[in-house]
């Protein structure tokens, strides 16, 4: 086996080892061999406003910061519609850091009632966001918004654990 081939084999076992974590930890179903059927998203989560569609991203090339594209969130929006899910999360941790972080679309902001503390801007034109994940700290029980200024699309960024045990409550 050549040298790129073992990496992106390790890549893949190291992407799907912390998807069955964070995903356990949330008590979340994880989709077997996603996207490679009918049923697509790496987990769900039932809530009481109706399931959630789960997106897992781990990054290894960066201690400090991740690149959310904004067709992952497309894409995983579209995917959640097809599947009749009303909520979407995106999980996602930077290599050797001990926090998850979740960006989420409007609708299921409403569900937390969490404060928005902060906002950042990709830049213009872009299609990507990199997060800083040591100088953007967002608070435990609130969000940060995230926009895509050429697109009027507007996420929001928190910790995953407060984010989903806020959607998990009544």
């Amino acid at each position: 086996m050549n040298e790129r081939a073992l990496r992106v084999q390790q890549n893949r076992r190291r992407g799907l080892s912390y998807e069955r974590r964070v995903l356990q930890r949330i008590h979340a179903l994880r989709i077997p061999m996603s996207g490679a059927g009918q049923v697509k998203g790496d987990g769900k989560l039932e809530t009481p406003h109706g399931s959630m569609l789960l997106e897992c991203k781990y990054t290894t090339t960066s201690r400090v910061s991740v690149a959310i594209r904004l067709s992952w969130l497309h894409k995983l929006r579209t995917e959640a519609e097809k599947m009749a899910c009303p909520l979407m999360g995106l999980i996602f941790r930077a290599a050797y850091q001990h926090t998850d972080y979740i960006v989420i679309d409007e609708q299921t902001r409403r569900y937390t009632m969490f404060p928005v503390y902060a906002a950042f801007t990709a830049k213009q034109g872009t299609f990507r966001f990199v997060y800083n994940v040591t100088d953007a700290a967002v608070p435990a029980r609130g969000l940060a918004r995230l926009q895509f200024v050429s697109y009027s699309e507007v996420f929001y960024i928190g910790q995953a654990l407060p984010v989903v045990e806020a959607l998990l409550r009544l």
